[in-house]
């Protein structure tokens, strides 16, 4: 997956629709079992699921229905997504209880009518300013937890290019001195702080308040995350 995550991420620019991300990520997937896919924001308490949804390859029907019956507050995967940022099993490691929340209930007896019945969430902060999500799933897919990272990766370059190419606003970015971009290529070439640290002389605390600095200008969650809106940015070139 690794592979094919690099291989995505390498042609995104070229995708000029949400559909064509949606279908390139689609093709890259498809051997581990993943047949459908969302990008959505988490819902704000006045919002629908009309209003999140960004990009989507879902059943036929399915977002129509789930909107009209107001689902979106009372699904469990979207309530674990604001409670943590690593990638989970939908619905297996997002907890509700059927008793005391029958339309929790309810959401996931309607999506598994339609064939949703595995699946995993990737949940972050987005440049949008928003927390947001993709959905990958199927009837069973085949995704070990060595393979969650690059899932996670094509993730964030996928919601970002939809994000881009939907003219939704991201946070501007700020300029890097030429120490921040040094740092950032390092990154985005595979090393650590502290390898970083022994080849630059640094402190790995020094090391550490490049990164972070990075990552705050650039209105990253994460250095994964400062990796990709550098790059989008030509601010790097790994």
């Amino acid at each position: 997956m690794h592979r094919a995550a690099f291989e995505f991420i390498e042609h995104i620019d070229k995708f000029s629709s949400a559909d064509e991300v949606t279908a390139g990520i689609g093709a890259a997937l498809r051997q581990w079992g993943i047949e459908n896919y969302m990008f959505s924001f988490i819902a704000l308490p006045t919002e629908t699921f009309a209003d999140i949804a960004l990009a989507s390859r879902l059943p036929a029907g399915l977002p129509d229905a789930y909107n009209e019956l107001d689902l979106v507050h009372h699904d469990p995967g979207f309530r674990h997504a604001q409670r943590t940022d690593h990638p989970f099993r939908w619905f297996k490691e997002a907890p509700y209880d059927p008793e005391t929340e029958p339309r929790a209930q309810e959401t996931v007896d309607f999506l598994r009518d339609f064939g949703l019945v595995d699946g995993i969430v990737v949940p972050f902060a987005t440049t949008a300013r928003r927390l947001g999500q993709v959905w990958f799933g199927g009837p069973k897919i085949d995704v070990q937890k060595r393979d969650e990272p690059a899932l996670h990766l094509m993730a964030l370059y996928a919601f970002d290019r939809v994000l881009q190419i939907k003219g939704v606003e991201a946070t501007a970015a700020k300029h890097l001195t030429a120490r921040e971009r040094e740092m950032l290529t390092l990154i985005a070439n595979g090393k650590t702080a502290q390898d970083i640290a022994d080849a630059t002389n640094l402190s790995k605390r020094t090391v550490r308040m490049h990164l972070d600095n990075s990552r705050s200008k650039l209105g990253a969650a994460t250095l994964a995350q400062a990796v990709m809106v550098a790059i989008r940015q030509r601010m790097i070139l790994p």
